[in-house]
């Protein structure tokens, strides 16, 4: 019930919809709870990227927020909450904040961690130095070549874990010319050197197994239609040669300077 009311709050409510669950463009056409552990979610037509914002929306109890004459301007003094801890305290001068186990967490026996201290750091490296020193047991952020600079100074303890949770994309407006034509696409794909990309940028250490369907390697096996598993590895390809016979195909061809034009 909490969750369909926080779903419609948001369509009520339009400022509060940051994400644009409720835009024009989703597709979203209701939102209403079933039984006691359902929400039917209703769309116009499919719309896959919009659970990532329907999984990140926080949800609010009805039985507080119903008689709230402007959500839109309300500041939650006690807002309630299911993570695993809890605030305890915040230091404006050095941007430190403790947080501690929360007792009612709805995973039994966890977190297993009574305290946690989170310091804010103002660079990478900043923090990274942190980490070097002692000073810090954990951080995520952007090391380079991390296998170098990081594990090998003693490794026995300094460990890396890299989790494939998403993909760098070239996105396309699909609607305007020249986007719009698949062989186009097609072209541009194999003409980028991918594996190159990746060892500049993660230094090798963030594994290569791209897809031009942006299924993240861990779920391949589950998603990829087996049939297409050809076609996604000739487009993962680098071959610049095939790419200009590509364009050319649909009419493009280098100028005197050697710019491509169609």
């Amino acid at each position: 019930q909490d969750v369909a009311f926080t779903f419609n709050l948001l369509k009520k409510y339009p400022s509060l919809d940051s994400s644009g669950i409720w835009s024009k463009v989703s597709g979203l056409q209701s939102v209403e709870a079933s039984g006691t552990n359902k929400v039917i979610f209703k769309f116009s037509k499919p719309n896959v990227p919009q659970f990532f914002y329907i999984a990140m929306q926080p949800i609010v109890p009805e039985h507080i927020w119903k008689d709230i004459k402007d959500p839109a301007t309300y500041t939650n003094p006690n807002p309630v909450g299911t993570g695993a801890f809890l605030f305890k305290s915040y230091n404006p001068s050095n941007g430190d904040e403790v947080v501690v186990k929360n007792p009612d967490y709805w995973m039994k026996g966890r977190p297993y961690i009574n305290e946690l201290v989170i310091k804010s750091m103002l660079t990478n490296q900043s923090a990274f130095l942190e980490l070097l020193k002692g000073n810090a047991q954990w951080g995520e952020f952007y090391a380079p070549d991390p296998q170098q600079t990081w594990v090998a100074k003693d490794p026995e303890y300094n460990k890396i874990w890299w989790p494939a949770e998403g993909a760098n994309a070239l996105f396309f407006n699909t609607q305007v010319y020249p986007f719009n034509n698949a062989t186009f696409r097609k072209a541009i794909s194999i003409a980028i050197n991918k594996r190159d990309l990746e060892e500049k940028a993660y230094f090798g250490a963030g594994g290569y197994n791209v897809n031009p369907t942006g299924i993240i390697p861990s779920q391949q096996k589950e998603w990829l239609d087996p049939t297409l598993t050809a076609l996604a590895s000739s487009l993962n390809t680098y071959n610049p040669q095939e790419a200009q016979k590509m364009l050319e195909s649909i009419g493009f061809v280098k100028n005197s300077a050697g710019q491509l034009v169609g």
